[in-house]
Formats: structure tokens, sequence, C-alpha cells
């Protein structure tokens, strides 16, 4: 027995470096679609992240960008769903995702962040924090919405529309905590629904 296991130890230590188990081909699948609605430059770097059924995260790939992406999760409507975002914004989406496992309905978590947010529990998302989403029915044909947040910034101020248009860049809850641009990426993108979390 001792034997076998000393051969079968010899030959993991042989096979090539490009050879990777199905665990490890799994996670590096699971590391490039989390990545994926970054801008490259931030792809490398980002910390990635994945939640088990209650909403808690366990990091699979540690970063030191400020970035956190999180591996698929669908929704009823987007089979594929992967998000990211700045590290400020971590406690609000820690919150987010374990009221959502709870069964918590979207009005109940966005009340229950604006709650925490009054209270202290969160601290308000800092001026141009952003966040990044890729979802659709599948991989192939997602969108991809760049969100920056801008708290109590007005649509005027920042020479804004408060509509969407083809591809361009448009603010939503004007002059409010939630304020923020919506930037699409992509064309399907300007009937993306807005993010969960303003």
């Amino acid at each position: 027995m001792k034997r076998f296991t000393y051969v079968m130890a010899a030959v993991a230590l042989t096979l090539p470096a490009g050879v990777l188990s199905a665990q490890e081909m799994s996670a590096v699948s699971q590391i490039s679609e989390a990545v994926s609605p970054l801008p490259e430059s931030l792809r490398a770097d980002a910390t990635v992240i994945t939640r088990d059924a209650t909403g808690a995260s366990k990091v699979l790939r540690q970063g030191s960008n400020g970035v956190i992406c999180e591996t698929n999760r669908p929704t009823p409507t987007a089979a594929f769903n992967v998000q990211c975002y700045a590290k400020a914004l971590a406690a609000q989406q820690d919150m987010t995702a374990k009221l959502t496992a709870q069964g918590k309905s979207q009005q109940e978590v966005q009340a229950a962040v604006t709650a925490a947010r009054q209270s202290g529990q969160l601290q308000p998302p800092p001026m141009g924090a952003m966040s990044y989403s890729k979802s659709g029915k599948t991989a192939a044909d997602s969108r991809i919405l760049w969100v920056m947040r801008v708290p109590n910034a007005t649509a005027e101020s920042l020479g804004l529309p408060t509509k969407a248009g083809r591809g361009s860049p448009w603010m939503m809850l004007s002059g409010t905590p939630g304020a923020h641009v919506m930037m699409p990426q992509t064309e399907a993108s300007l009937a993306a629904p807005p993010p969960k979390n303003p």
C-alpha cells in the first residue's frame, strides 16, 4: 500500500504544470466568468468569492485591487448572473445576499439596507464607488452594466440625463442617497433593471 502511495505521489509530481484537476478547472472557469463584467485592466487582480445557500461568502481567489467579484448566482430571470463591486460596498452586498437567502423580497431587502444606513450599521457608499454586472439567459447573450454611486448628486450637477439613451450614461434616483449613474456597456443593457441596492 505504501509503495502504491509513493508511486501515485511521484506521478502527480511529474504531471505537466498545465494539467489541472477537474476541481481546479472548475475554479478557473468560475473565476473567468466572475471577472467578465470588469474592464480588462481590473480582472487579473480582483478578489473572487462564492456564496453558499445562506449567503455566506468564501474566498475563491484573493486579489489586491479593491474589487470583489462573485461567481455565478442565477436569479429567476437570469440563469447567468455575475457581479463585481468596490470593496467599500462589500458589507451591503453581504447583507443583501443573506437577506435574499432568507427569502426576503427585493422590496424588503431594500428597506433593510435603507434602515441599516440610517442607523449607521451600514455606511453610505462613497462617491464614485463602482459596481459591474453581467446577466442574461446564458453567458453568451448576457448584458453588461456598470454603475457608479453618487450619493445625493443631481443629474443637473453632473450634466446627465435621467432617461436611458442608446448606450449613453444616465442617472437614477437623482438627488437622493441612492443616486447612481447607469453606464450600459452593451446595447441590451438599455433594458436592464436598476441595481437591487442603489
